[in-house]
């Protein structure tokens, strides 16, 4: 009762965050049935969060089954953690939702959008985006979460080159904001910026802000991906107006 009838969306917000870290499948479940009862951004983070750990990836797995959560709403990089999970039956159910993709000429996705940079954008559109899309990993102003780069950096960008960072986020990435893949030997696999590393232990920065720190005695293998942290797909549902819009709002 307190997810949806909390006296504040502060307090329904707070609930949800001890749920998540509570980490258990039936707690998580009843989440996931009062999911409209919160921001998308808030939803997107909390997605973000279980899709790392095997409680919250069989979570998410039974509220797509059940209706409560629908598969666009999860990233790119969220269902490739699914369909790759260490669990074979969450990678089985994974698959029959998001097949495996085939890989993608980003180059002609960035050629789709080109109308984009002709058209009027609306920056408080462009802002919704940024909150919805974007504040998982990049803070504006004092707003969002500073895994990526700060958005108030790209203000004098050229147009045509913010296009090709938001849909090949790895063309041009930076080795700092590769993404970081860790196998534990209990199995579990973690994705996300490898913030601190020593002889001893290694701690994960996660979209959306959340951290791990894991004992070197704990991890199987450490793999750096030349892949930028931010995925592939950002763009899928966008027209062309909305990315106009995101680049007014960033330019702005």
């Amino acid at each position: 009762a307190l997810l949806s009838e909390g006296p504040t969306q502060a307090i329904r917000q707070a609930a949800g965050d001890s749920l998540v870290a509570l980490g258990n499948v039936d707690a998580l479940s009843a989440l996931f049935r009062n999911l409209e009862a919160f921001d998308e951004s808030t939803v997107s983070r909390w997605l973000a969060q279980c899709c790392i750990r095997p409680a919250g990836r069989r979570a998410v797995m039974d509220a797509i089954d059940q209706g409560w959560l629908a598969p666009t709403q999860l990233m790119p990089d969220e269902a490739d953690s699914l369909r790759q999970a260490p669990e074979a039956d969450i990678r089985t159910r994974a698959l029959a939702i998001w097949a495996t993709p085939t890989p993608t000429d980003r180059q002609s996705i960035v050629e789709r959008f080109f109308p984009a940079l002709r058209l009027q954008g609306e920056g408080a559109n462009g802002r919704a985006l940024y909150q919805s899309r974007c504040a998982l990993c990049h803070r504006w102003r004092d707003q969002g979460v500073h895994l990526g780069p700060d958005l108030a950096s790209v203000k004098n960008t050229p147009k045509d080159a913010l296009l090709v960072a938001i849909l090949d986020p790895s063309r041009e990435a930076q080795p700092k904001y590769y993404r970081a893949d860790v196998a534990l030997k209990n199995g579990q696999r973690l994705s996300g910026l490898l913030e601190t590393s020593s002889p001893e232990a290694l701690t994960i920065l996660f979209p959306g802000g959340s951290r791990q720190t894991v004992p070197r005695t704990n991890v199987a293998e450490v793999g750096l991906s030349t892949q930028s942290i931010m995925p592939a797909g950002l763009e899928i549902g966008w027209s062309h107006q909305d990315m106009a819009d995101l680049l007014a709002f960033l330019t702005q």
